[in-house]
């Protein structure tokens, strides 16, 4: 079928109705709840109907700067990959452009490389967490808060610099370095012993071994799962880098906080670069999702048994229970919830890739977690 081209313009009020039902057709139903217009809301034209929309949004930034977000992309089903995201990418920027904004913002899901692909096409560049900070320092917070990036986790910050400051952010064309992968990693793993150490303090059972049993937990856990989607990528010698999901720190960071408690958010491996297909690389992903799971439940169910009925010293006892807590909920989230606003875990690209092995992973860890 032919395309007939896409007309670009602003919403009008009477449209807003259908607008608002092709939106919440885009997206899953959990994300709908944080689905919301603005002032600036641009629709795609074909054929005297509508098939997409973009939701820009402005706020303020230190200094005196004009920052503007890409906050929704969005295209009916029917015309999904016809060029309809792009035109409605390209012509958003515009405005935000022609609005005077000196910094372009935007969030986009890791395994969304149909979308990350429309903003690197617009001259946009993902941040890494080090570079977030180095750019902004603590005016990052309310970037965050203005773009939602302290709930979804997996996501990554992009950034279109529109100024004429020839010390730009992140230079053109090179890949933002989430710095050096082992540091990227550890900071990960100290972040989460700092923020489960802050839960027990928040619910009043803080104890001196608390400590120790956070790190050799978190440790272990980190170390299986990493290390084993690691040697799936070298042994198919494929170039993976870590990244750090920082909004899932933040969220776990406040539910720390204000409740006790957390959520584990280890980040993942991506192939490097911006320009590789999430369908194209999802095999070899799922494979790595794969062995990273099968290690993570031997090793639980051996710690399982051990605690059980293997006779552990009891001096070890502590270490073993814990590893089964932090274990439990980091495969219960990994494995059996591969939908928003969790699908940037291995159970998605499990899912996505062949349902019937994620079925076998599911159904064991799921008895696993019936018997603790």
């Amino acid at each position: 079928m032919n395309d007939q081209a896409v007309t670009i313009r602003r919403m009008r009020s009477d449209e807003r109705p259908l607008v608002k039902a092709l939106m919440q057709g885009a997206f899953p139903l959990l994300m709908r709840l944080f689905l919301s217009f603005s002032p600036w809301v641009l629709v795609a034209e074909r054929n005297g109907a509508l098939v997409g929309g973009v939701v820009l949004k402005m706020f303020a930034l230190p200094k005196g700067l004009k920052a503007g977000l890409v906050s929704l992309i969005f295209a009916s089903s029917e015309h999904a990959g016809r060029g309809v995201g792009k035109a409605l990418a390209a012509d958003g920027v515009q405005l935000l452009e022609k609005e005077g904004c000196d910094k372009i913002f935007a969030c986009v899901e890791g395994h969304n490389t149909n979308s990350s692909r429309l903003f690197v096409a617009q001259g946009f560049e993902r941040l890494s967490l080090w570079q977030q900070f180095k750019g902004y320092g603590l005016a990052i917070l309310p970037i965050w808060f203005q773009s939602l990036h302290i709930f979804d986790i997996g996501f990554f910050l992009w950034e279109k610099d529109t100024s004429n400051n020839e010390d730009k952010q992140v230079s053109q064309g090179v890949n933002p370095p989430s710095g050096n992968q082992a540091i990227a990693w550890l900071f990960v793993l100290v972040a989460h012993i700092a923020i489960f150490s802050l839960s027990y303090f928040r619910m009043g059972t803080w104890q001196s071994e608390v400590f120790c049993l956070l790190a050799f937990s978190f440790t272990t856990l980190f170390v299986v799962r990493s290390s084993l989607m690691v040697i799936v990528a070298t042994t198919a010698k494929h170039a993976y880098e870590f990244r750090i999901w920082e909004s899932g720190l933040t969220l776990s960071t406040l539910i720390a906080t204000v409740f006790g408690g957390g959520v584990i958010a280890p980040g993942s491996y991506y192939p490097k670069g911006e320009q590789w297909k999430y369908q194209n690389e999802m095999p070899l992903m799922a494979k790595m999702a794969l062995t990273a799971s099968i290690g993570l439940l031997v090793l639980l169910s051996a710690v399982y048994w051990l605690v059980n009925y293997g006779g552990l010293p009891a001096e070890y006892l502590p270490y073993g229970e814990t590893l089964l807590t932090f274990g439990m909920n980091l495969l219960v989230i990994d494995i059996l919830l591969p939908f928003f606003p969790l699908a940037s875990y291995n159970g998605r690209r499990l899912w996505e890739w062949n349902k019937v092995i994620w079925g076998l992973i599911a159904l064991p860890t799921a008895g696993l977690v019936y018997l603790i």
